[in-house]
């Protein structure tokens, strides 16, 4: 049986058909007209090229400005192609920045500065408040809300620094603890609360923050005479069991003066000072009478004295003193100033806190200044040691008078 010849018709053939269907012939009178057979097959010309085809989609150029504006069309496709593959660069680049900061900072940067940077988009940027809000997933209620405690709080901070520098005109160089701990009623009775580190974060913000200062001149010369250290493995527990004593030195425009102290190991109290145009030991003498007269008839005897084994408490004199009184001395190993860390301390504070390392015009200039440095000490500076208290709220509560 012979195969039935397939009938093979033109490009041509197919689209003269189609813009007679689409002129008004019907689709029987047009396969009688060009004997086209088969069923179905003229409609699949109308589809692929008619008017309702995909072909007509297609956008036939005809004239060279036609061709022109395609090619502009084509050039400005590109340019957004590129402007957008760089914005996804950008957008990339950008999340992975804020992704190694946030865990190298250990915070959500997004969230942290998240009202501010609504406010900057808003205000630099041209964003509306309503787009901005939609990116970050929050109302504009709640972004409302956060800037009115955001100003709440940097209210709150400014009073905090107006407090903190009220203290610091008396106590030039008290630390952040203890202004934190001094601070706590205050802010209390603002109802406003923060944390240590809050508080430090915004003492640092401020410049509140107190620099270490370093500085040193050998005030201790050895004496010959020897006695032992009494205060290794010794328990401190009341007033009046020790006290340590050291020279620190003052400059002065017309030359250095130097400060005698005596301190009671367990209460931090200054009990005696002497403020002296010398090294001699009349100085140290004077600050030992005092710290005897401050006592008030309490019960010295047995009190250590500790000292470094500087000339002036090895001198005749102020031994004969601490013997008629009692007073038994103890002595680090020269040279060691850790045998003797509390005395150096208290010099250490007086200078770095109260201001007596600053140049002072004579040396009756530097005594007020020593007056007021001893009295602040003694009387406002909370101390850690102490659990905050002031050495003398424990001076005068725990004195023993026999």
């Amino acid at each position: 049986m012979k195969k039935k010849p397939v009938k093979r018709y033109s490009q041509a053939l197919k689209q003269q058909v189609v813009r007679e269907y689409e002129e008004g012939v019907s689709i029987y009178s047009l396969r009688q007209k060009y004997g086209i057979g088969a069923h179905g097959t003229v409609e699949r010309w109308i589809k692929k090229f008619g008017r309702s085809g995909y072909r007509a989609e297609v956008v036939h150029i005809q004239t060279v400005e036609d061709q022109l504006e395609f090619k502009a069309m084509k050039s400005r496709i590109k340019e957004l192609e590129s402007a957008l593959a760089q914005s996804v660069l950008e957008n990339r680049m950008l999340e992975t920045t804020i992704e190694v900061a946030d865990q190298s900072l250990g915070t959500d940067i997004k969230k942290k500065f998240r009202e501010e940077i609504i406010t900057r988009a808003v205000a630099v940027r041209q964003i509306s408040r309503q787009v901005a809000c939609n990116w970050y997933g929050i109302s504009r209620q709640a972004y409302y809300q956060a800037l009115q405690r955001q100003m709440l709080q940097a209210a709150e901070n400014q009073l905090i620094v107006e407090l903190v520098r009220a203290i610091r005109q008396r106590h030039p160089r008290m630390g952040g603890r203890k202004l934190h701990y001094e601070l706590q009623d205050s802010m209390a009775a603002l109802g406003i609360f923060r944390g240590r580190d809050a508080f430090f974060k915004l003492l640092s913000a401020h410049n509140l923050l107190v620099p270490t200062r370093l500085s040193r001149r050998r005030t201790t010369h050895a004496g010959l005479w020897r006695c032992p250290n009494l205060l290794i493995d010794l328990t401190i527990t009341h007033v009046h069991q020790a006290w340590v004593g050291d020279i620190t030195y003052i400059t002065t425009e017309t030359g250095f003066v130097y400060l005698a102290l005596l301190t009671d190991v367990f209460s931090r109290f200054i009990v005696g000072f002497d403020l002296s145009s010398s090294l001699a030991v009349e100085g140290c003498d004077r600050a030992l009478k005092q710290a005897i007269a401050q006592a008030d008839g309490a019960n010295l005897r047995g009190l250590i004295h500790h000292s470094d084994h500087g000339v002036q408490y090895t001198a005749w004199l102020y031994r004969e003193r601490l013997q008629k009184m009692e007073i038994r001395s103890s002595m680090g190993e020269v040279g060691n100033c850790y045998e003797n860390a509390l005395a150096e301390r208290v010099n250490g504070i007086l200078k770095g806190e109260y201001g007596l390392d600053d140049l002072f015009i004579d040396k009756e200039h530097a005594q007020k200044a020593v007056r007021e440095a001893v009295w602040l000490y003694n009387y406002e500076r909370p101390h850690l040691a102490l659990n905050y208290g002031k050495p003398a709220e424990i001076y005068f509560e725990k004195i023993d008078v026999k």
